[in-house]
């Protein structure tokens, strides 16, 4: 069938290059779904997709940095790390000093219609013997604010609300302590007494930059996607009914298998399932998108070469080697350095979804 295809599309060739690499990357799908499936990796990839699911919000953030800068070399502090270091009694001052600082940051956003940039410039320019910001100023503390979005791939004039995973998820690279602050923060706003609001602020979030204060408002996907179906009449592929919202292993089994046929072959084709002589699973669109956020990310990651490689790696490894001029390795030497290899590739590849 690739062949025939190969054929009916380009013509009759003789290269048979140009006849491997058809055949090649109609086979490299199967050989990785092959992989995925053998190795139970939908399995071990299972709790990151509930994590996304767990963690999921999609909001507008701007936010007030409360940093130090007692070295006044213009960059902050490690603020985790000078807190540390302070005794008792130096600790208590400082907290007695920041619930100080809140309250003034707090009153003054109250006074000016929640100007984060009228708050900095305000900050910037007051003196060390200001009567509400001197204290904090010449205790060290600086104010930054930052409109936090994430820029378009395409079109770099356009921004994108921030989300925990995806295209524009920030796990990962925002540090930990402030991603948890906008996941926290989206499960208040979501909460049916805040879901009107057009802005919900966090508590004070201390990282290793600073103090944070977090704006929020709701995301372009606000509403989260749910992976919830009933086939009321059978018209899909089996496995794909779910009473909860978040995915389940088996909806994602049949969504592998799925992206594996759709990386194989075009399917917008009419006649794709016939002319190719495929039998491709029958998702609903909407539940075909949730599963595509939460777990298509992470099948991309796995449809490369490296996966290929740990496959043919247990092929070859199944085989007998003969004695050959080519080498003085035995048989052994070289099912060990098969066996090696396709470690390294699996550990590359999969080792953040193996539990230690």
């Amino acid at each position: 069938n690739f062949i025939d295809y190969a054929y009916a599309q380009y013509g009759t060739f003789d290269d048979e290059g140009l006849r491997e690499y058809f055949v090649i990357s109609k086979l490299q799908p199967y050989f990785v779904n092959e992989t995925l499936t053998e190795e139970e990796l939908i399995e071990k990839m299972y709790p990151t997709v509930q994590e996304y699911f767990n963690n999921y919000f999609s909001l507008d953030v701007n936010q007030v940095v409360i940093y130090l800068d007692r070295d006044e070399d213009g960059s902050p502090d490690d603020y985790t790390e000078f807190y540390d270091e302070l005794d008792e009694s130096e600790a208590y001052d400082l907290d007695g000093m920041l619930a100080s600082f809140e309250d003034a940051v707090n009153d003054y956003l109250d006074d000016n219609n929640d100007d984060f940039d009228k708050l900095t410039e305000t900050y910037a320019a007051a003196s060390r013997e200001d009567e509400t910001w001197g204290t904090f100023k010449q205790y060290g503390f600086m104010i930054l604010n930052e409109e936090l979005s994430m820029q378009d791939q395409d079109d770099q004039e356009e921004t994108h609300s921030l989300h925990y995973s995806g295209e524009y998820g920030v796990k990962d690279r925002y540090v930990q302590g402030f991603v948890d602050a906008l996941v926290n923060l989206y499960k208040e706003y979501t909460l049916p007494q805040n879901n009107d609001l057009e802005e919900l602020y966090s508590p004070l979030v201390d990282t290793e930059y600073g103090l944070h204060v977090i704006r929020a408002q709701q995301g372009e996907n606000f509403d989260q996607p749910v992976a919830s179906f009933t086939d009321e009449n059978d018209a899909y592929a089996d496995g794909l009914e779910n009473d909860d919202d978040m995915p389940t292993l088996d909806q994602l089994r049949v969504y592998t298998e799925y992206y594996m046929y759709d990386s194989a072959y075009d399917l917008s084709e009419a006649d794709a399932e016939e002319r190719y002589g495929i039998d491709v699973p029958d998702i609903p669109a909407d539940l075909a998108n949730t599963l595509d956020f939460y777990f298509g990310d992470i099948l991309k990651e796995s449809y490369v070469l490296g996966t290929l490689n740990i496959n043919i790696a247990g092929r070859l490894d199944q085989g007998n080697f003969f004695e050959s001029e080519y080498t003085d390795q035995t048989e052994a030497d070289l099912k060990i350095n098969l066996s090696e290899l396709g470690v390294i590739y699996y550990d590359a590849l999969f080792g953040a979804y193996i539990e230690e």
